[in-house]
């Protein structure tokens, strides 16, 4: 699957907040920086913080499988006796394994 490339960001907002509010919005937003934790707040995105710590250690443990399966077709690309059967099996598991990532983070 082939993602769009992000367009630039060339427009700024300012916004003006009291220490307490400035305390409470680095509190929710953890290691994220202001800009993107604000940006996907107010656009209704999720955000890391909303995301349960489980579903965090498993999307990156899927991540890690899909590097495996990526492997795997690469191998069998390269191959002269590729069989396409396992390709396209190995290719729908690296699709279940991205929807599955999605699912985990609220981006389906």
């Amino acid at each position: 699957m082939i993602e769009q490339k992000e367009q630039k960001r060339e427009k700024q907002l300012i916004i003006r907040v009291t220490d307490d509010e400035l305390e409470r919005i680095d509190a929710l937003r953890g290691p994220m920086q202001r800009a993107t934790f604000m940006r996907q707040k107010s656009l209704g995105e999720s955000t890391s913080s909303d995301i349960p710590a489980l579903n965090l250690k498993a999307y990156s443990e899927f991540a890690r499988i899909g590097a495996n399966l990526n492997q795997l077709m690469k191998q069998i690309n390269q191959s002269d006796s590729g069989d396409m059967f396992q390709a396209e099996t190995i290719e729908q598991a690296i699709d279940e394994v991205n929807a599955l990532r999605k699912a985990l983070i609220g981006a389906v």
